[in-house]
Formats: structure tokens, sequence, C-alpha cells
């Protein structure tokens, strides 16, 4: 038996198609900024721990319509998926901040 594929979603709103360098650099040189304790292999850890945190991750389907709640949910689930890496390689007390830095050098 043979599934079809019904549906595709695109999200090109507001959103980065090419990033410098990888994600978990980014990631971890933000963090670095902010308190995070490097260690040799947190390159490594972040990318592990993104991989995980985005296939873990709900699809980001929401209910709402209005453009600044897309943009809301959006962050939100964004958030979640940021917060579970850094919960995986090592919290910090400011992870709001680096989360606030790196949702917007993606919007950039």
């Amino acid at each position: 038996m043979t599934h079809s594929i019904r549906v595709v979603f695109f999200d090109a709103a507001d959103t980065l198609f090419h990033v410098h360098g990888s994600v978990a650099e980014m990631y971890l040189r933000h963090a670095v900024e902010f308190g995070f304790r490097q260690k040799p292999d947190s390159a490594k850890e972040i990318g592990q721990a993104f991989r995980r945190a985005f296939h873990e991750a709900p699809p980001p389907v929401f209910a709402v319509t209005e453009p600044a709640q897309i943009k809301q949910s959006e962050r939100l689930w964004w958030f979640d998926i940021v917060h579970n890496v850094f919960y995986r390689v090592g919290m910090f007390e400011r992870f709001d901040e680096v989360f606030d830095q790196v949702f917007r050098s993606f919007e950039d």
C-alpha cells in the first residue's frame, strides 16, 4: 500500500532560508554571550539536541488566524524547541535573553 502526499505546507513569511554556519553554531554563539558554559563538544551536542527537539515537536499548526496571533504562536512554538535544546545540553539563567536574540536573528 502506498501513501500519497495530500498536503504540503510552506511557511516562507519572515523565515530565513539559509543560515551562515550551522544552527548549532548560531545557538552556541548567542548562548555563550549570555553565560552558557561552552565545552569542546557543545556545538555537536546542541546540533544533536536540536534535531531531536525539532523531530519531537508537534507540528506548527495554530488555531488562530490574525497575523499577530500567528506570529506569537510561531514564537512560542520555537521557544519550546530551543528551550528543549538547552534543557538537554545545559540550561542557564539567561536563557530567555538568548532566545530573544536568536529569534530576532532569524527574523532579519
